[in-house]
């Protein structure tokens, strides 16, 4: 890719998404001036961060059989179940989860997640998700409890699975109501995760 087009191929990525510039650098794991020099050109991304921009871009992925396996998975689970891709992309949702963002008038689909979260599902979407999608972690699974970020009444168990395909990592995110309350406290978190060498001892 022509090197005087990075200025323009961040800054469209970026607004697509309706992303600050703070927001699109915790995507890409670096630093608000940082894209503020790609965008103004002063800077190139390195290559990871070409690799992962093109795949944002070009979704090369998504034709690929384990990527539409994991769509009709999604689409077909009783749960509330999400696949995102890199930057937190919501590709697809199960038809409860539809509902149920139907229901409480929010939508997230085929927008970044990271402008609409906060709270425990913040901390825990920057500490575990991104590095799960980047590669940089050997966890391949994290479950915890927290509120619903559509309904504040409803605690819920989530569970985070990275999949990889062709050179991409998705995440299937599901989650199971527990309970409902008056959405005021803060939940036990009771935060589990599964590594690779975890999965290799078993």
């Amino acid at each position: 890719m022509p090197v005087h087009e990075w200025p323009q191929i961040v800054r469209a990525l970026r607004r697509l998404h309706g992303l600050t510039a703070a927001q699109f650098a915790v995507m890409l794991a670096t630093t608000e001036e940082t894209v503020a020099r790609w965008e103004a050109g002063a800077a190139l991304p390195d290559p990871r961060e070409q690799a992962l921009l093109r795949d944002v871009l070009t979704g090369h992925f998504r034709h690929h059989p384990t990527f539409l396996g994991l769509k009709a998975m999604v689409r077909s689970m009783g749960e509330k179940c999400t696949l995102y891709t890199p930057g937190l992309i919501a590709q697809t949702v199960s038809p409860p989860l539809a509902q149920w963002l139907e229901r409480h008038r929010f939508d997230i689909v085929g927008s970044s997640l990271l402008p609409r979260i906060d709270g425990l599902t913040a901390e825990m979407m920057e500490r575990y998700a991104l590095p799960m999608l980047e590669g940089t972690s050997d966890v391949l699974s994290v479950t915890y409890n927290d509120r619903a970020v559509a309904f504040r009444n409803a605690v819920i168990n989530r569970r985070l699975n990275v999949v990889p395909v062709d050179g991409v990592r998705v995440l299937v995110l599901v989650d199971r109501v527990l309970y409902l309350d008056d959405g005021r406290d803060t939940p036990d978190p009771d935060v589990h995760m599964l590594t690779a060498d975890q999965l290799v001892d078993d």
